[in-house]
């Protein structure tokens, strides 16, 4: 899949955050609009480069997600025989 535009910018706020990011941030830093960078984030979640993980929720607020570039360059471990 080639990225177009939008998407390398998303990619290359997550690369320079070296972290996880909130969908606020990436808004925030890639400058987009809330509904580009989610339907971007769909896109990429969805050809495996970023993932998504489920923030801790803290008292009864909505909860939260964080948006991370996959580690392409790390193997996965074997799976163990149960």
């Amino acid at each position: 899949m080639p990225l177009d535009v939008f998407d390398r910018k998303i990619v290359d706020v997550l690369r320079v955050m070296g972290a996880s990011a909130t969908l606020d941030e990436l808004v925030r830093d890639t400058g987009f609009a809330r509904s580009t960078v989610i339907i971007h984030l769909e896109r990429l979640m969805s050809e495996g480069l970023v993932l998504r993980e489920k923030k801790p929720r803290e008292g009864r607020e909505r909860p939260k997600f964080l948006y991370r570039l996959v580690d392409v360059q790390a193997p996965k471990p074997p799976i163990q025989p149960a």
